[in-house]
């Protein structure tokens, strides 16, 4: 939430993307059922926008996951892209979800969900993140570096990871339909 919505001026930590002209409305999931729940809120109350910095695991044989356990885009599972298809044909939600980090190919993405927004990283040089996901199934790569996030602690962190790039392209399409609506 920091990176999309931090105050600004205040002297402490970082801006965040939409600073106060946009609503900021989060919701704590720890499951499936309340992701679905969350999804269901959010289009009942036709927000425009939904941020979807999170991923699911798989299990995979990809060599970079040290667990065997692969992030993958929270619509690859069946029950949550039934829930987003829901809400963004019927309260016409824009959902920005994160690619994942474990530099495999997400195309099946681009199948489930027509219009959904799945952000990648992109590294300094302008190039793909070693790390990112990648494939059809993303839509866009966003910078990964030099992105700070809040913590509890300390105000900044600097993490590697598309839960950073996700919200700054969720901040953009707000902005867009703040001005276009």
């Amino acid at each position: 939430t920091g990176i999309l919505a931090a105050a600004s001026n205040n002297g402490v930590g970082i801006s965040g993307a939409i600073g106060t002209h946009v609503r900021v409305i989060y919701h704590k999931v720890q499951n499936v059922d309340d992701i679905v729940a969350a999804i269901g809120k959010m289009a009942a109350r036709h927000v425009a926008v939904v941020n979807m910095s999170l991923g699911v695991n798989r299990p995979c044989a990809n060599l970079n996951a040290d667990d065997g356990k692969c992030q993958v885009p929270i619509a690859t599972n069946g029950t949550i892209a039934a829930a987003i298809s829901k809400a963004m044909h019927d309260a016409n939600v824009t959902f920005v979800i994160s690619a994942g980090n474990n530099d495999m190919n997400v195309s099946a993405v681009a199948a489930q969900n027509d219009g959904l927004i799945v952000v990648g990283a992109m590294n300094e040089a302008g190039r793909r993140a070693s790390y990112t996901n990648y494939g059809s199934g993303v839509s866009i790569f966003a910078p990964d570096f030099g992105v700070c996030g809040l913590t509890f602690d300390d105000y900044s962190s600097q993490t590697p990871a598309t839960s950073f790039t996700t919200p700054l392209v969720a901040g953009g399409a707000a902005w867009a339909a703040l001005y276009l609506t």
